[in-house]
């Protein structure tokens, strides 16, 4: 005689009845035939089961974050390559500027010194004419 079933209640978060609804839908079974199923392996293969999907899914979703976190750091680097070529072509500017302001800097005092010369040699001129033209 088959052995008489009875039933059993009890409370589970909706969350793990909503994944055990999911499970059950996809090996085409009712919540109670896959609970049912689950509770009575004996090594929980069907527990196995699941878990390896989910590792497997766990996986893919490592290499999609693998792929995406190379293309950011190629990308990362494209940025820092360009960023390296702008501050040189930067400091190229600044240093030519730096030459160029040099370069002024000493072609004023060279004209500066010869205006100054230039000034006290007509100073020195025009003094003499004085004293030589209007002196004597």
């Amino acid at each position: 005689m088959p052995e008489k079933s009875v039933i059993l209640s009890f409370r589970i978060p909706r969350e793990l009845k909503t994944k055990l609804e999911t499970r059950a839908s996809l090996e085409r079974k009712t919540l109670t035939e896959f609970v049912r199923d689950l509770l009575s392996s004996s090594e929980g293969e069907q527990l196995l089961e699941s878990a390896r999907k989910e590792f497997t899914e766990l996986e893919s979703d490592a290499r999609d974050m693998n792929t995406r976190i190379t293309s950011l750091k190629a990308r990362y680097g494209e940025m820092m390559e360009t960023v390296a070529e702008s501050q040189k072509g930067l400091l190229d500017e600044v240093e030519s500027r730096r030459k160029r302001l040099k370069r002024d800097r000493t072609l004023d005092s060279l004209l500066m010194g010869l205006f100054c010369f230039g000034g006290a040699l007509l100073a020195s001129l025009a003094l003499w004419a004085i004293q030589t033209f209007v002196g004597s």
